[in-house]
């Protein structure tokens, strides 16, 4: 299979000015991101940009880089433009975000599995359990509501499901979500915590496309208004009839997976990399 990643960069980030440029104990976000893409299955992996700067960076320490058009809306887009300048065929294309600078290649090889032997999902992404309400009730965490044959129901930055008589989800809903075509999937989710319940799934930012749903972002300008309240990207998808599968993910594989959103979350990175953890 050729599974082509990309990751989308750019400096004009809101909450954190000049994030892939950031320092994390002797290297940029953005050279480490790439770096952990490298160590997966992928074919071939592309920093796409509209910086000059970050352009430069990525030539000098060795990374394939492109430049696309600044005004494009989003990272996907930034894809599937990356896809069009390259002119290559790919059977999957991924959207690793830049801001992931301890992204774990296990993380993205079970996501090129689970998308390659589910042909029906026009996308795939992954998430994981969460088990502490404080994460479950944070807008900063996006959440999934995941149905049966680990299809993507719903993405939020609120509380879903909302439970009114306070059930949770169990190990066994997970063995039933996770179910594809009468196959249990094989990964299975090892609770890290005593209780055997989950408040919900935390979606992480990373995505397969097959290469004809890239195309639909190029109509984003017309961008729904679900994917306008939320300011998420998926659900544009969603609401374009694509079928979205969610591939669950122990925690193990996650844990250090930072999303580099905030000044805090970058002091949480380079505390990581200055006590050894990754």
């Amino acid at each position: 299979m050729k599974v082509l990643a990309v990751i989308p960069a750019r400096l004009a980030s809101t909450r954190l000015p000049n994030k892939p440029l950031k320092d994390i104990g002797g290297q940029t976000m953005i050279e480490r991101a790439w770096r952990q893409v490298m160590k997966s299955s992928v074919s071939r992996a592309v920093i796409s940009t509209d910086n000059q700067e970050i352009f430069d960076l990525a030539k000098n320490f060795g990374a394939e880089v492109v430049m696309t058009d600044p005004a494009l809306p989003n990272g996907s887009a930034r894809v599937g433009a990356t896809v069009n300048l390259i002119q290559d065929n790919f059977d999957l294309v991924l959207n690793v975000q830049g801001d992931m600078p301890f992204v774990s290649p296990q993380l993205i090889d079970q996501l090129i599995e689970f998308h390659s032997v589910n042909e029906s999902f026009g996308m795939a992404t992954a998430a994981t359990p969460i088990y502490a309400e404080e994460d479950f009730l944070s807008n900063s965490v996006v959440k999934v509501v995941v149905g049966r044959g680990a299809q993507g129901l719903y993405f939020s930055r609120s509380p879903i499901p909302f439970s009114r008589d306070g059930l949770r989800i169990s190990e066994e809903d997970m063995r039933v979500i996770s179910t594809l075509d009468g196959r249990l999937n094989k990964y299975q989710v090892k609770n890290p915590v005593e209780s055997e319940y989950a408040f919900g799934f935390k979606h992480f930012g990373i995505y397969s496309f097959r290469t004809d749903v890239l195309k639909l972002f190029e109509n984003f300008s017309n961008a729904t208004i679900l994917s306008k309240i939320e300011n998420l990207e998926q659900l544009f998808l969603l609401e374009q009839g694509v079928r979205i599968g969610v591939t669950i993910v122990d925690y193990s594989v996650v844990k250090d997976s930072i999303e580099v959103d905030t000044q805090a979350d970058l002091e949480k990175a380079i505390t990581q990399v200055t006590s050894n953890a990754v």
